[in-house]
């Protein structure tokens, strides 16, 4: 059996031993070919917690850091980075890992940050439906645009947040829609409002 697992950040110690009984992986005996493993530790955002050496998966001296950044320009990258600084993170064998040498291909524009006061919401609501305006006048599809929410609603199954985010946007007269794990993003030119966990996939 030869297993292939991406965004591997997010799993816990049993997906891990998991992998390990799947492909016959044991710490003093590692089964070449077998298991091919991808992750970020700066990219978690569920808070499980493992490392591939205490569920019996061994990389020492088979494991490589990618230093190249496709995803995000240098702006972007450097702005996310500054964010992390000083916070220890742990890599996918548990030790720390800190972010050194890494390049971007190119150098983008300076992210901007806007504040608005604590329950703002018709604040946020025009200063989101005025910048996507303006990215749609200079050439950009509503549909290459979206907005990104920390949660869908208030409980596990409740999506008021992405469903009144869209609402507001649809009244200012800006097409969204919600994409959900029921409801993908299969519309046409629609700026897509989800949560960051949702945006991940």
């Amino acid at each position: 059996v030869s297993v292939i697992v991406d965004e591997a950040q997010d799993f816990g110690a049993p997906e891990y031993r998991f992998l390990a009984a799947l492909t016959g992986n044991r710490y003093d005996n590692p089964v070449p070919y077998s298991l091919f493993i991808c992750g970020d530790g700066h990219q978690r955002v569920y808070g499980r917690s493992g490392s591939l050496k205490e569920c019996g998966i061994n990389v020492h001296s088979r494991s490589r850091t990618l230093k190249v950044c496709y995803r995000s320009t240098q702006m972007i990258r450097e702005y996310a980075e500054n964010i992390l600084s000083g916070v220890e993170t742990k890599d996918m064998n548990g030790d720390s890992e800190r972010l050194t040498d890494v390049s971007s291909l190119e150098k983008g524009v300076a992210p901007e940050e806007t504040f608005f006061q604590n329950g703002d919401y018709t604040a946020m609501s025009k200063f989101m439906s005025d910048a996507l305006r303006s990215l749609h006048e200079s050439g950009v599809r509503y549909s290459d645009t979206a907005v990104l929410l920390r949660n869908a609603g208030r409980f596990k199954g409740d999506d008021r947040y992405l469903k009144g985010a869209a609402h507001s946007l649809q009244e200012s007269g800006i097409p969204a829609v919600v994409v959900s794990k029921k409801s993908p993003a299969l519309h046409a030119d629609a700026v897509q409002v989800m949560t960051m966990h949702r945006s991940k996939g």
